[in-house]
């Protein structure tokens, strides 16, 4: 991530903005920091309201993001999920949440995704993984997880899921900006522990976000109805507040 250009200052800067501390406490310019997931911003307006109306108008672009960095394609009730646990898990008030990693914070706060029924076959590491670590699961010819199928016996079943843990941040002295990252993580339970069974470390880029946001509202390849999703699940929380 380049350091975009400008400077922190300490006081309101008259026809330019209103000093907010909090706001520049936490960017991630302003003294780099790791952030504890838990932590949250105590107000919405501001930065937490523009994320949220961004992650909103923008959802199609986002999943877009989380599908080509994953390799898997999500179902209309996964995305859902993972909404509804972004909503319950208020992270458009993640400290570390920015304008800029919208895509990988929204998944970062959307804790645990169950995988059965995903399409996860362009991911050949997983593939390779749930082969010899599930051995209740296969690949169908369409690509989707599913219960082996043994004649004559139950459907084995399993739970494996996805989830982004340990959202970092560090300066790139080559660079002179920041690198963000956050490690995907494929796990199933064994012996009362969470095994991970694939782990992949995304590098968050910003730069490809902006560049696809900044394309026209009304792109052909836009997919307005993961949009019309985005705001039912979300939609709320931007009315209730101006109330």
């Amino acid at each position: 991530m380049k350091n975009p250009f400008g400077k922190h200052a300490t006081k309101s800067i008259r026809g330019i903005a209103p000093f907010d501390s909090e706001a520049r406490n936490d960017c991630p310019y302003f003294k780099p920091r790791q952030h504890k997931k838990t932590e949250r911003k105590t107000r919405f307006d501001g930065v937490p309201r523009k994320i949220l109306k961004l992650l909103i108008e923008q959802f199609d672009r986002v999943v877009y993001i989380l599908e080509k960095e994953t390799q898997l394609v999500l179902s209309e009730n996964a995305l859902r999920g993972m909404l509804q646990r972004y909503k319950g898990e208020r992270g458009y008030l993640y400290t570390g949440a920015t304008l800029r990693n919208v895509p990988w914070i929204f998944a970062y706060m959307s804790d645990a995704t169950r995988l059965f029924g995903q399409k996860v076959s362009g991911n050949a590491e997983l593939v390779k993984a749930i082969a010899a670590e599930v051995p209740g699961a296969e690949i169908s010819s369409t690509g989707r997880l599913e219960s082996k199928k043994v004649p004559g016996s139950k459907a084995a079943y399993f739970d494996l899921k996805m989830s982004f843990i340990r959202h970092r941040i560090v300066k790139d002295s080559e660079a002179s900006g920041l690198v963000e990252s956050m490690e995907f993580v494929v796990s199933q339970p064994r012996g009362g522990e969470l095994e991970h069974i694939h782990k992949e470390v995304i590098k968050f880029d910003s730069a490809w976000f902006e560049s696809l946001i900044r394309m026209p509202v009304d792109h052909p390849y836009r997919r307005m109805d993961r949009v019309k999703m985005a705001r039912e699940e979300l939609g709320d929380l931007l009315e209730l507040t101006q109330a």
